[in-house]
């Protein structure tokens, strides 16, 4: 048995070797020569004049745009340009855009600081492009949390996976929940990072709210027509979430409250000297919901004998310092718990159900600038998430105990290089090592009402991942731009070697000046899984490791798009076709609480799917009025050996139809009014077409027969025929929100009033239906629901 594990690994260091050669000998092909002498290199950061913080979605434009080069996520760009006298654009969506002339003699350094739009009347001159639009030429989506804070949210509680809905190819879940659905792919299959790091759970309020605290992020990209080599590990899209650094140049405060929760932000410089930008700067953000306190205090005045409780919070800490321009080091923490809890009391027995769930990571992170070209950065970092549910009964006579443990932890190290070769072209590549610890299933009960049990170590694995990648930004003549790069994965579970090679690529041609045709391929491999057994989002979701019956996912997608430029407007459409396989689910009649004894590995099928849809955009982003409008037509089907006889299905939520619009209007620079509206076709559930009676079973030990009510064979007598799987489509759903704010700016403070409705007319969404005397009903969870939420800024 050692030797055989010997062997794996020797083949796992073989694979590893190779690869890093294979990327290490791409690299040097990809390097270009050395610069001519009548070249030079202008490198630098582009930051915010206000804060100091880097913008990480800014760019440089030379000559009215006969080259370019983006800024990388840390606000560091690098161009190659002739010397002499050269027009420089710097732009930032958000933020107004610098042109410069500058006489380039030799190697430059120069950090661009740009000074922020105060309010989005504020005319916007751009020769190259223009800043506010949300979709990039590969049909991906960039997002400031300014823009994001303008789209009603239920009670006032701002949320960036709710914000991420109304743009095309994503779709939502449930009524109100936050958990988005990307080309087909279920709620695992986005990998959503905070910092570059995953987080795995990113609801609270059993899926009502994202765990994201809007005041601690300055940006959130979707990455799902084109994802870039650098990110792995899911199937459908990429959720990059930034933190804020804190203001570099002066201390501000921030309070908000909402009809549910209360948000603090403290940010600002350490060390500053007078009239200058600090080295160190920090910023800790928390919130946490108030209404559970009020709530249990009502109910201990009451003494009801039964209470029930739930509140959440969360919280982000930042520290950074910047070594003389050349380096940065940044210690970021979050953690967020969710906690639920339902005690009875009467006469002398006590019953107490409680869930309670959360996340947490820390990230080290060490950037520096090698030379003018070269750009490096470092990650430490620990994630992790764990849930536990709990049930106790105590009484006079017995006591009974149960715990169930699901729980996954991370330690990762990775760095990334970017090579700035010349304009508008770079090369990235990395490599990283995860050590994955999940804990699927943790059992535990004792008492009188069942037998003890105890599976701590039962089912723990460990699974070791190497990771790689390379890509390469390459320029044809001045109108065609292509990307080409690979993803690879090398990782060892439970004595199984599994290797993947991930290729990635995408094209861009600019046909017209403000017109251009887009195309993208790639691979994509899922080495974990999600085992879901509702879609609120709810803490029995089980994240579990690939294993000999549960192989690593796979997907590849193909799109093809055109964007337009014209008059204020950008327009985009885009179709895609998907093709996955290896998805897993629970057989039919099987959820993690029904059987004690097997594992979770036992109660699965796997299967295949396929997505496929249109996907149009259309975005005004001039004048007083500035909106989108975005609208989806897709199909999703799945197909599992042990569910609906094998055959292909209608997934859950294969919504065919999806329109969003979304419009603001600001009335002057301190007020405005924006309104939301959705339409979408209805999610799909199975109901039976059809009720008969079926013959009694034989006597025996090999039946029993249920008892319902005083008839044994009730169940018999009533059993439901199922066409198929998802054979009933819900009606449509649609919604209207509204949300008006109004900004005093008085001496060195800002406060606001946020006024929403959601829902504004009422509609009776479908949640779910049920039967009631032979017939379907339907249960709506959301109605009208006015709030107002305050903010002070100082």
């Amino acid at each position: 048995m050692h030797c055989k594990h010997l062997k794996k690994l020797d083949s796992v260091c073989r694979f590893v070797s190779i690869n890093l050669h294979t990327l290490f000998f791409v690299f040097v092909l990809l390097l270009p020569a050395t610069i001519h002498a009548q070249k030079a290199i202008l490198s630098g950061y582009v930051k915010s004049l206000k804060t100091g913080e880097v913008l990480s979605n800014g760019a440089i434009y030379i000559n009215d745009a006969k080259s370019s080069t983006k800024v990388n996520s840390f606000g560091y760009y690098s161009v190659v340009l002739s010397k002499g006298n050269q027009r420089i654009i710097v732009f930032c969506s958000g933020y107004k855009t610098l042109q410069k002339d500058i006489n380039i003699t030799k190697d430059s350094t120069i950090v661009f600081e740009l000074p922020p739009l105060e309010y989005d009347i504020e005319e916007i001159k751009i020769v190259a492009a223009n800043t506010k639009t949300l979709s990039d030429k590969h049909g991906n989506f960039s997002i400031d949390i300014e823009q994001i804070k303008k789209i009603p949210a239920l009670f006032g509680e701002i949320d960036l996976l709710k914000a991420m809905k109304v743009l095309p190819g994503v779709q939502q879940g449930t009524e109100g929940t936050s958990g988005i659905y990307v080309h087909g792919g279920s709620p695992d299959q986005t990998l959503i990072l905070i910092d570059g790091v995953p987080v795995y759970n990113a609801y609270h309020l059993f899926g009502f709210f994202s765990v994201f605290n809007p005041e601690a992020v300055s940006r959130v990209s979707l990455y799902k027509n084109d994802l870039p080599a650098q990110y792995g590990g899911r199937l459908s899209a990429v959720l990059d979430i930034e933190t804020k650094e804190g203001n570099r140049k002066k201390m501000q405060r921030s309070f908000a409250i909402s009809p549910i929760s209360g948000k603090f932000t403290i940010e600002g410089p350490i060390g500053m000297k007078k009239d200058s930008t600090a080295s160190t700067s920090f910023i800790i953000s928390g919130r946490k919901t108030w209404i559970d306190v009020i709530t249990s205090g009502i109910q201990k005045i009451s003494g009801q004998a039964s209470t029930i409780g739930y509140g959440f919070y969360d919280t982000n800490f930042k520290i950074n310092h910047i070594f003389k321009n050349k380096s940065q080091l940044y210690f970021s923490f979050y953690a967020g718990r969710d906690a639920f809890n339902n005690s009875y009391k009467s006469n002398n027995a006590t019953s107490v159900f409680q869930y309670n769930w959360g996340n947490y990571t820390s990230i080290v992170r060490w950037n520096q600038v090698i030379n003018q070209r070269l750009f490096q950065n470092t990650t430490l970092s620990y994630t992790g998430y764990q849930y536990n549910l709990i049930n106790k009964y105590s009484s006079d006579n017995s006591k009974f105990s149960s715990q169930y443990t699901s729980s996954i932890k991370d330690i990762q190290i990775k760095t990334d290089w970017d090579y700035f070769t010349k304009p508008n072209s770079t090369i990235k590549f990395g490599i990283g090592y995860t050590s994955h610890y999940f804990q699927p299933e943790v059992k535990e009960s004792t008492g009188d009402f069942a037998p003890t049990v105890s599976s701590e170590n039962n089912n723990a694995m460990r699974v070791d991942d190497i990771q790689g990648y390379v890509q390469k930004n390459i320029k044809v003549g001045s109108n065609l731009n292509f990307n080409v790069g690979v993803h690879s994965n090398i990782l060892l579970v439970d004595g199984q070697v599994y290797k993947s090679l991930q290729p990635r690529t995408n094209l861009v041609w600019a046909i017209k000046p403000n017109t251009t045709i887009r195309a993208s391929f790639f691979d994509t491999y899922q080495y974990l899984h999600l085992l879901t057994n509702s879609s609120l989002g709810l803490p029995t979701d089980l994240w579990v490791p690939i294993t000999k019956k549960a192989p690593p996912e796979k997907a590849r997608q193909i799109s093809i798009g055109i964007g337009q430029e014209w008059r204020g407007f950008n327009v985009s459409l885009d179709g895609y076709y998907k093709k996955m396989s290896n998805l897993i689910d629970y057989k039919e009649g099987a959820t993690f609480l029904n059987d004690e004894l097997s594992q979770w590995d036992e109660k699965i099928t796997t299967g295949s799917g396929t997505s496929k849809g249109i996907e149009m955009f259309i975005h005004k982003n001039k004048g007083a009025t500035q909106g989108f409008v975005s609208y989806t037509l897709s199909w999703t089907n799945r197909q599992f050996l042990y569910l609906n006889n094998g055959l292909e299905f209608p997934y859950k939520y294969d919504r065919r139809h999806v329109l969003s619009a979304n419009f603001s209007h600001q009335f002057n620079k301190n007020k405005e009014l924006s309104c939301n509206f959705s339409l979408q076709s209805g999610s799909l559930l199975s109901l039976p077409v059809a009720r008969y009676k079926s013959v009694l079973p034989p006597a025996g030990n090999l039946f029993t027969i249920p008892t319902y009510g005083s008839a044994e064979n009730d169940f018999y007598k009533n059993l439901g025929y199922l066409p198929q799987v998802n054979n009933f489509r819900l009606p449509a759903y649609h919604r209207l929100d509204i949300n008006y704010q109004t900004t005093k700016k008085m001496k060195n403070k800002e406060r606001k009033w946020i006024f929403s409705i959601y829902n504004l007319y009422n509609h009776a969404n479908p949640f779910f239906i049920y039967y009631e005397t032979r017939q379907l009903k339907q249960f709506s969870l959301l109605p009208i629901l006015p709030s107002i939420s305050y903010e002070l800024k100082y």
